[in-house]
């Protein structure tokens, strides 16, 4: 198999977004433990996790043991739910080499929807591979209604 990143290794993609996140607003609202305010001063309290659940995907044909959902609930009664979207769309022919990989397991898109006190947040992260299903060159990250875009190469 081609060296892809982990199926279930998410944390990078979720920093990477995280930090994005950062520079729009200086507020991180999610995941992880806590979030950094206006003056870069990290908050931890507000965001403990209190609960977290690992919901893996038993319908996958090659591996029902990834990740398909992490549903978060934090101290301050808000919740997470971070989706990932796997394979392509149209798949790619079985001839080729990983082709079951590229085509169940490969994480085409990460979805964070943020459930708090103030209202709802939709992160929507489209991960752009090299000839669709090779090495990360770019993710483009929706926020709500802003479209952002950000560079990555491994």
């Amino acid at each position: 198999m081609k060296n892809f990143m982990n199926t279930n290794e998410v944390f990078p993609i979720l920093d990477m977004i995280n930090r994005e996140r950062n520079k729009k607003n200086g507020i991180h609202l999610s995941g992880i433990g806590g979030y950094a305010d206006q003056n870069n001063d990290y908050i931890t309290d507000a965001w403990q996790i209190e609960s977290l659940e690992i919901i893996r995907d038993a319908e996958n044909e090659v591996d029902p043991h990834v990740i398909s959902q992490v549903a978060i609930a934090y101290r301050n009664g808000a919740s997470e739910m971070i989706t990932l979207k796997r394979g392509l769309t149209p798949p790619i022919d079985s001839n080729l080499p990983d082709s079951d990989y590229i085509n169940h397991i490969l994480i085409r898109e990460v979805v964070i929807e943020t459930s708090y006190q103030l209202g709802t947040s939709v992160i929507q992260a489209k991960i752009l591979r090299e000839n669709d299903f090779g090495s990360i060159q770019r993710v483009e990250l929706e926020y709500d209604d802003e479209h952002i875009q950000h560079s990555h190469t491994e």
